[in-house]
């Protein structure tokens, strides 16, 4: 697929709405939907991906789809695990269980273990990331199925119905009365922006759709600016678990739908080179940051720990990409300068 500098920008921006939000910044108190932002463009990415290999070959290798994102993701991870259980004893003394956190977190499985177990707690953040690893276990499996079955266009109402199932599955265990961390954690019912992405990247392969999505777009790129309400709404808000994460998901799959054409404004804004270079650099951010600003900000204000923390998460982030990250692309086989497209 051809790699889309507004993308990269679009990352940049999620990365510090949750910055933001673990600093405890008051404009920003539900700047946790940055995750859901990052969501809906990896199911766009890797669907994306995923119907380019199916439409040259007629299938996917699934192996070396697995192996990509293996080197993709888990070797960074590893890095940050191993200083955290380096460091973490002497930031947090009182805590006894820093390597069962990092095993939860190295293991993919701290959304599940967060949801029902408040575990790990310095290194909660990665319940996002198992979340997109189940994705990309079982996503390629779905996909290749869905798209023998479904041929061409009839694929679209199809991820439009499991898009709805999904939303409706978080619904129903927020009004059952399912705890907050329950039902935000866990994959099964956090999966609906993955979904959504995948959708968008289905639906803009078919003519019909893509022209009518474009059409219809002045009036989508309302939702980013109906959607900017949600930075107000506290954790652990009803409301936000309710509708708040799909208005957040549909704003963000009506901006990867604007970007779409490289000459719009919105995507010659994303573009600008210093997004696009802190959008390379957000998984490394986002796997640093967490534990980071969990230290400063007892000791410092949300500003001071948005200046130190944010500036730290940076550096250890870039010395991840250009030579961790960099080494772990070419075990994977992909050169260096396409890691954002994937």
């Amino acid at each position: 697929m051809t790699y889309n500098p507004a993308l990269d920008g679009m990352r940049a921006f999620a990365i510090l709405l949750v910055a933001m939000f673990h600093t405890r910044a008051p404009m920003a108190l539900g700047g946790y939907i940055g995750v859901d932002i990052f969501f809906v463009l990896s199911g766009f990415l890797i669907t994306s991906l995923l119907l380019a290999e199916l439409d040259a070959t007629g299938r996917v290798a699934l192996a070396s789809f697995w192996r990509r994102r293996f080197w993709r993701l888990t070797p960074p991870l590893l890095a940050m695990l191993a200083v955290y259980l380096l460091l973490a004893p002497l930031a947090w003394p009182e805590v006894a269980n820093h390597g069962l956190q990092a095993l939860l977190a190295a293991l993919y499985v701290s959304d599940y273990s967060a949801a029902f177990w408040g575990v790990p707690r310095q290194l909660s953040h990665t319940w996002s990331l198992s979340v997109e690893m189940h994705f990309y276990l079982l996503w390629p499996l779905v996909l290749v199925f869905a798209y023998r079955r479904w041929k061409g266009g009839s694929l679209v109402p199809v991820l439009a119905v499991a898009y709805l199932l999904a939303s409706m599955l978080r619904w129903v265990c927020t009004i059952k009365g399912q705890s907050w961390e329950q039902v935000y954690y866990r994959t099964d019912t956090h999966l609906s922006g993955l979904l959504l992405g995948s959708w968008l990247a289905v639906a803009l392969r078919d003519p019909a759709w893509r022209d009518g999505l474009q059409q219809a777009l002045p009036w989508l790129l309302w939702l980013p600016v109906a959607a900017i309400v949600c930075l107000q709404y506290m954790w652990r808000d009803l409301w936000m678990q309710m509708w708040g994460f799909s208005l957040v998901e549909l704003a963000a799959a009506a901006v990867v739908l604007a970007v779409q054409r490289p000459s719009s404004q919105l995507s010659l804004m994303l573009s600008r080179p210093v997004l696009v270079w802190l959008g390379k650099m957000s998984y490394g951010i986002y796997l640093w940051h967490f534990p980071v600003f969990l230290y400063l900000r007892v000791r410092h204000t949300w500003g001071e720990v948005m200046i130190i923390g944010l500036s730290l998460s940076v550096a250890l982030a870039a010395l991840s990409h250009y030579t961790l990250e960099a080494w772990a692309s070419r075990r994977r086989g992909l050169r260096a300068p396409m890691q954002a497209a994937g």
